[in-house]
């Protein structure tokens, strides 16, 4: 994972004053890219290179769009900030589900305009919507706050170092500035990352200092009475709790339940009517390719997980496309 990968994209920002605060926050966790789409002060000015403080090379460095589709022309998952849940077709994030998203790839965090945030038309750019957990009465992030959240959690996920995670074993509590987990808990632990668990000797375990470079304690629960287990039974213990856990598949993101995924029969009706119209214009050539251009035309639809409403709008486009040609072939004016 890198954070060269990481883009910070900000949409129409209104303030001089925001946009170097962000650039401050993009510095302050080692990230590199700051874009922007259309902001309405002149581009840089001192009011922005000031409120940057040190951050002056970011500014320089960043990237001005005209329009948000050229912004992300480069980026393979882009991902939308919204203080409100919107009823579209696109999946629902938190910050949690940051530890699931692949940045091996160019990501791109999306941030609306400080008057009125993005648009349903913005967001439709995005893979995912991330929602930042806030005052249920009083959602509203300034947009420096929201970027810096984002970046420091992200920066969290991505370690330099040949151990990112240090669970330490420990039969007793702790009185430690540590976060203290179970076995349970280990269910949340990004193992996409490099976890050490550490191990103390068969007399004495583990000491405070030692301790201390962990990032977490984990006690395995035994006897109240008589807690310490031989040394390879707690490793075997977790051994196998961690395996079960690496073996079971990522669960997948939940779409609200307002959208109905659309059905195998809708798909192939709309995928069916798609073909009809690609063979009107002999798309499909050489002739013995069509087969394997068909199987992969069906494959991009399928794997989109399209609802109902997306069906029959597609269906829709690609009759009239037909029906224009149509009309255009027998002289009938539209």
């Amino acid at each position: 994972m890198s954070k060269n990968n990481i883009s910070f994209i900000l949409h129409k920002p209104q303030l001089s004053e925001n946009i170097g605060a962000c650039a401050r926050a993009i510095k302050n966790f080692d990230f590199k890219k700051l874009i922007l789409v259309s902001p309405k002060p002149i581009f840089p000015n001192d009011k922005i290179l000031a409120t940057s403080v040190g951050a002056k090379n970011i500014i320089k460095q960043s990237k001005n769009y005209s329009s948000l589709e050229k912004a992300i022309s480069k980026i393979d998952i882009v991902i939308a900030t919204s203080a409100r849940f919107r009823n579209k077709n696109i999946k629902h994030i938190n910050l949690e589900d940051l530890k699931k998203i692949n940045f091996k790839k160019k990501i791109g965090f999306l941030f609306g305009s400080e008057a009125s945030g993005l648009s349903n038309d913005e967001i439709s750019y995005a893979n995912y919507t991330l929602q930042i957990p806030t005052n249920p009465d009083f959602k509203s992030l300034n947009l420096s706050h929201s970027l810096i959240i984002i970046a420091q959690y992200v920066a969290s996920l991505i370690k330099l170092k040949n151990i990112d995670c240090l669970i330490a074993t420990s039969a007793r509590f702790r009185n430690k500035n540590i976060k203290h987990i179970k076995l349970e808990d280990l269910k949340k632990i990004d193992f996409k990352k490099k976890v050490g668990f550490l191990f103390g000797s068969e007399a004495s375990g583990l000491t405070n200092h030692e301790i201390s470079y962990a990032n977490y304690t984990l006690q395995i629960p035994t006897n109240l009475n008589f807690k310490s287990l031989n040394l390879s039974h707690s490793l075997i213990i977790i051994a196998q709790y961690v395996s079960s856990i690496v073996k079971l598949k990522s669960s997948p993101f939940k779409k609200s339940k307002k959208v109905k995924s659309a059905s195998k029969k809708e798909i192939q009706s709309m995928v069916n009517l798609c073909i009809k119209n690609l063979d009107q214009i002999n798309f499909f050539k050489p002739k013995e390719k069509r087969p394997i251009m068909l199987e992969n035309l069906r494959n991009i639809f399928y794997k989109m997980d399209l609802s109902d409403k997306e069906t029959r709008i597609l269906s829709s486009v690609f009759a009239s496309l037909g029906k224009k040609r149509w009309l255009t072939k027998f002289g009938v004016s539209l």
